[in-house]
């Protein structure tokens, strides 16, 4: 069976430069219960590549001690990788005792201890697991079902995993934002190509964790790899505003609603308008529909609208999303979809989510605004 979902840990490319300190170390203690006189390697993770430390075995009790040392006092990303392509992860501290059990299986049944970094990616390995887990079962009842309807259930029921698993992931930044750990999440991302913050709208998360590690560990390879990445987007987002036009007058659409009834955008008098675009078969758009539910409960005492496109080819799941998530504001689609939608091109809309704020008198005054920016912004060309 295909494998839908398989999640990886990659880290960013950038060149590695350190002082020289041997004086630091960490113990590494293993128990591997039924994994006697077995050979393993060590291996320590860099931005872009892995680099061999050792090759270690167990006794005849599983076990094995391995001393790392430390070239500075930055936590170091190490890895225990058996020949049978099964591997566990470790953020590992200058000074600590990391003790290790596991039973046959590395990724799926280890425990750790005397490592708070290193217990922070098991959290995130688990639940990358447990999501897997979801989708492989979710993945067999598809490749069984004939029914198109059930199909389509089932692929709502993949969206919400998907969704589930970003607010996860949101959540443990949130949580850890001075630990490595969360670069790991970060850049967690699905066999299928999509990373776990794939979205222009992400974008907060990774100023936010690089802002916080660069005060913690300013030297360390992957937050300066990290730094690089965030600075070298925010060129390239310098450079995409200047082509934004904003101060101008918006284009006319005109698409039906899920009852058939043509929704006029230029209709929209005397009222700010948050013109979005989107896809129910995107979870990213989901999670952002939640979000503006909570700004337009807000905003319901003013004069403020909401005009969604809807650039689903499949309208079963557009008009499915629309009454389970119980959409209040003006929800339209567009039947040709995708590159295909005139309103799309008109608007030049290359990804989703996207969206423009339009001020009362039909100017747009900014683009792909988010989250408090966006409640802000939308507050006061209200008031």
């Amino acid at each position: 069976m295909r494998r839908i979902l398989f999640f990886m840990l990659t880290i960013s490319i950038f060149s590695i430069t350190s002082c020289s300190n041997n004086n630091n170390s960490a113990i590494i203690k293993v128990i591997f219960s039924g994994m006697q006189d077995r050979t393993f390697i060590m291996e320590e993770i860099y931005p872009g590549r892995i680099m061999f430390l050792d090759s270690v075995r167990t006794n005849s009790k599983g076990k094995f001690t391995y001393k790392y040392s430390f070239r500075d006092s930055n936590p170091v990303f190490l890895r225990i990788y058996s020949n049978d392509n099964d591997y566990l992860t470790l953020l590992v501290a200058p000074e600590e005792t990391v003790n290790i059990s596991s039973i046959i299986n590395l990724a799926h049944n280890y425990k750790v201890e005397g490592s708070i970094g290193s217990s922070l990616v098991r959290e995130l390995n688990l639940k990358a697991l447990d999501t897997y887990q979801k989708i492989e079962t979710l993945s067999s009842r598809y490749n069984n079902t004939i029914i198109k309807s059930k199909k389509q259930e089932i692929q709502l029921k993949w969206n919400e995993l998907y969704i589930e698993q970003k607010r996860y992931n949101i959540h443990f930044l949130i949580r850890n934002p001075k630990s490595m750990s969360s670069i790991l999440a970060l850049y967690q991302s699905f066999s299928n190509g999509i990373d776990v913050f794939s979205e222009k709208s992400d974008f907060p998360f990774f100023t936010m964790i690089a802002d916080s590690l660069s005060a913690v560990y300013p030297t360390a390879p992957h937050v300066r790899s990290l730094i690089k990445n965030v600075e070298n987007r925010t060129s390239a987002i310098d450079r995409l505003k200047n082509l934004i036009k904003i101060d101008e007058a918006i284009p006319n659409i005109n698409l039906p609603d899920i009852y058939g009834v043509d929704q006029n955008l230029n209709s929209i008098k005397d009222k700010a308008i948050l013109l979005t675009f989107w896809s129910a078969a995107d979870p990213n758009s989901g999670m952002l529909n939640k979000e503006m539910k909570d700004l337009y409960k807000k905003m319901e005492d003013k004069e403020f609208e909401i005009y969604q496109v809807s650039l689903d080819q499949n309208k079963t799941l557009w008009v499915s999303s629309i009454v389970e998530q119980n959409i209040p504001w003006i929800s339209v689609h567009d039947k040709a979809g995708g590159t295909n939608s005139i309103a799309a091109r008109i608007y030049q809309i290359n990804s989703i989510p996207s969206n423009y704020l339009i001020d009362k008198n039909g100017v747009i005054i900014a683009k792909n605004i988010w989250g408090s920016d966006l409640t802000k912004k939308v507050i006061e060309i209200t008031k």
